[in-house]
């Protein structure tokens, strides 16, 4: 399947979060954790001790034993910049 082709997969799958995404966070939220869609950045995504958190830890930058939606707004941000950066373009 090409590019073009899985973007109808892509709009099926972002078509029932269209009305609730309002900025990027939410975006990266119907693909990672959609019941976080919406939340203040406090919002505690996953703690310490679960399989989420262990798959997730990179994310969290102060080693708190929480990842918050601040935290995934950072990482994702930062990427965001990195992305939009000349050398990437293409």
């Amino acid at each position: 399947m090409s590019a073009l082709e899985q973007l109808d997969y892509v709009k099926a799958y972002f078509m029932p979060y269209r009305n609730d995404m309002a900025c990027l966070e939410d975006v990266y939220m119907a693909i990672l954790y959609p019941a976080a869609i919406g939340q203040p950045p406090t919002h505690v995504l996953f703690k310490k001790g679960s399989i989420a958190y262990r798959q997730n830890a990179g994310i969290d930058r102060k080693n708190s034993g929480k990842i918050t939606l601040a935290d995934v707004s950072y990482k994702v941000r930062r990427k965001l910049e990195k992305g939009m950066h000349p050398k990437f373009y293409g």
